[in-house]
């Protein structure tokens, strides 16, 4: 087997996701940036912690999106670890976007 799982953890958004990704600026912690896609509606980014001795998920942070997110991809130097790109539409328009997410370097 290319790699053993010892067991899994999940989170639960309550609503659909199409993107994740690694908070590449983060590399004390196993952090990701997952988002959400509701069509035509309010979504979110949600800052998700892994702890491989425990195995447990949670959620540190979650932001509001304006609309859809199709895409996200964070910014990799540790001082900008707080910047997030997201692809999104409202249904009619397309949209790349720069945000910095206040407060994710912060967390412990």
């Amino acid at each position: 087997a290319m790699f053993e799982l010892s067991g899994t953890s999940s989170y639960n958004t309550q609503r659909q996701s199409r993107c994740l990704s690694a908070l590449e600026g983060d590399t004390d912690h196993n952090t990701f940036v997952l988002a959400t896609l509701v069509l035509r509606g309010e979504n979110q980014l949600h800052v998700i912690d892994f702890n491989e001795d425990t195995n447990e998920v949670w959620c540190t942070r979650v932001y509001e999106h304006p609309s859809e997110v199709w895409s996200c991809v964070t910014c990799p130097a540790p001082e900008n670890q707080d910047l997030v790109i997201t692809a999104h539409s409202n249904g009619s328009e397309q949209r790349i976007s720069l945000w910095r997410m206040e407060g994710v370097a912060e967390r412990e």
